[in-house]
């Protein structure tokens, strides 16, 4: 009686710990994209947010046995291979082996720790519902930022009609807002949100186009629509809701856009923008496209002649043409981390894109469009040290492989749902009560 009784409370107390750990994976998803608020030593607050839930994971207590031969280990093995072959190419390895580390950290402590943490596939899609908000308010931020002139970020692209949001970058925010975005759009297309998950998402959609179309970023806009159009054919859905939400979504771009030249007239609309990148305006300054395509000459010409080693992760050896840095992921991980290092991630990502594709009818759906997404953004930014790029990514590997059920987020757990802590320890209730009379 009394062990039976002792296992009930540590069933509890395991429920409430894993509360709190939810709580501090929720947190540091809303605050991932606010990256201009750095309340000490120039660290993010959801670095300190997934470092506590880190560590909170520690002392969890939840079997997790992980695959060390999977896509997501061998990835990382990979990595750090080339990525400390790197090293010997720098004249400081501190700067380098740090960068690689917190690489590492990324492939493998966030996936890990969230899936110490997230009990389901439903606690996972939560986790990118939260995402998606912190991606809205720096949206709406961003629409603050035009109304009234205000100013969270040193970019010099504000001054030019581009507002970055709590991003610090006006491409930062291209970045995570397009990942956000089609996430949400695809989500509500495939009904894994109901209720008030389904009204908060549908809000944070809508302030993410404002945030895209505010950021200027081309790029941004066409990886959203590369995206929701791949993550809404791979998830397969039905004829009738794309149509109905094709119109729905030119409906609302058609009132943004008039709503933008009507209360921001000095901010550069999707159109415009795309004449000034690819250099048909007087903005040299603005022609984006050719400084890009140069980054990549030059990183090819670094690959030709350290085609093993690269040059050394490090952040200052990264400037490819003055302070612009390589424009591509794939040419900068094998650039600066040599070739073992670039099939390294190349196996990371695959392995997270095969996992998605497996189970893309689920929850998986929504985080397929946002991973094409951030995909196709990889090929025209520096976005290998931004956790924005790797969170779709690390979320799907947080998924145990044997999730088959399709997920809505925003209802009830069915009562009966296996590997309830809760539901274990009502079973075992009545058996107490029976043995205590």
């Amino acid at each position: 009686m009394a062990k039976l009784d002792h296992s009930a409370q540590r069933l509890t107390r395991g429920t409430r710990g894993s509360a709190a750990g939810k709580a501090l994976i929720y947190a540091g998803m809303l605050t991932a994209p606010w990256l201009t608020v750095r309340p000490f030593a120039n660290t993010t607050v959801s670095d300190f947010l997934f470092l506590a839930a880190a560590v909170w994971a520690l002392f969890a207590h939840r079997p997790n046995n992980p695959n060390r031969l999977s896509a997501m280990w061998t990835g990382a093995y990979l990595f750090t291979m080339g990525g400390l072959l790197s090293l010997a190419q720098l004249g400081s390895a501190l700067a380098g082996a740090a960068v690689v580390i917190r690489i590492l950290l990324i492939m493998l402590i966030l996936p890990q720790t969230l899936k110490s943490l997230l009990s389901d596939e439903q606690a996972a899609a939560t986790s990118f519902l939260w995402f998606t908000l912190g991606c809205g308010i720096s949206g709406a931020v961003a629409v603050l930022q035009a109304v009234f002139g205000w100013s969270f970020s040193t970019s010099s692209e504000t001054s030019l009609g581009r507002l970055p949001g709590l991003a610090q970058h006006v491409n930062d925010q291209g970045g995570q807002l397009a990942a956000a975005a089609s996430f949400a759009a695809v989500a509500l297309m495939t009904g894994i949100w109901r209720q008030r998950a389904a009204t908060a998402g549908a809000v944070a959609l809508v302030l993410c186009f404002l945030g895209l179309i505010l950021s200027g970023s081309v790029t941004g806009m066409g990886s959203t629509l590369i995206g929701l159009l791949g993550g809404a054919v791979l998830s397969r859905v039905r004829l009738t809701q794309a149509l109905k939400w094709l119109f729905f979504g030119t409906v609302a771009c058609c009132a943004l856009l008039l709503a933008q030249a009507r209360l921001v007239p000095a901010s550069t609309n999707p159109l415009q923008r795309l004449l000034q990148s690819t250099g048909h305006t007087a903005y040299s300054q603005q022609d984006t496209l050719a400084s890009r395509i140069e980054t990549d000459r030059v990183a090819l010409t670094w690959i030709s002649e350290r085609p093993i080693t690269g040059r050394g992760f490090d952040p200052q050896n990264d400037m490819a043409v003055g302070t612009v840095a390589i424009h591509n992921l794939i040419l900068g991980f094998w650039a600066l981390g040599g070739v073992i290092s670039m099939i390294g991630l190349v196996v990371w990502l695959g392995g997270a894109f095969a996992r998605a594709w497996m189970q893309r009818r689920n929850a998986l759906g929504p985080a397929l469009a946002a991973m094409i997404a951030e995909s196709v953004f990889s090929m025209t930014a520096p976005i290998e040290y931004q956790r924005y790029f790797w969170l779709p990514f690390v979320v799907v590997y947080s998924l145990r492989s044997h999730a088959t059920t399709r997920t809505v987020v925003g209802q009830p757990r069915s009562a009966h749902a296996p590997g309830d802590r809760n539901d274990l320890v009502k079973s075992i209730g009545p058996h107490l009560n029976a043995r205590s009379t």
